[in-house]
């Protein structure tokens, strides 16, 4: 029975380093990305537990790919929701207007967005690439 709680804490060890391995980090960057800065990155991480993070960093063009190492100015969190076949990123918290939503079709390899425009879903141009799992 002592070897019991051991046992456990390896289990909840392993459970976690397997939840880590499974997020998948997503990036966009360009001219339009920065705020308020001429080159930026965007990073959209999916977490195995159906939340989101999304950062943005402004960025000097030539050296985008060491983003994580600049100071990120946007941070959002929220929950990640399945629709039909698409999902809705929902924002925590909210703004004047109610929370942020957005119509995302999220693959192994990126990340799409959609608008409601008139009642139909029309695909936008913002598309995020897969770089990488987190962990």
């Amino acid at each position: 029975m002592r070897q019991l709680p051991i046992i456990l804490l390896f289990f909840l060890i392993n459970l976690k380093s397997q939840n880590i391995e499974n997020d998948k980090v997503y990036i966009t960057h360009g001219n339009n990305q920065g705020v308020n800065y001429p080159y930026g990155v965007s990073e959209l991480i999916i977490k195995a537990d159906s939340t989101f993070y999304w950062k943005s960093f402004n960025v000097h063009k030539h050296n985008w790919k060491n983003y994580s190492q600049s100071e990120n100015i946007i941070s959002i969190s929220g929950n990640v929701i399945k629709s039909n076949d698409l999902y809705i990123l929902k924002e925590m918290g909210c703004n004047s207007k109610g929370p942020n939503k957005w119509i995302v079709k999220i693959t192994e390899e990126k990340i799409e967005f959609y608008i409601n425009k008139k009642s139909k879903l029309t695909k936008t141009k913002t598309e995020y690439k897969r770089i990488k799992s987190s962990g």
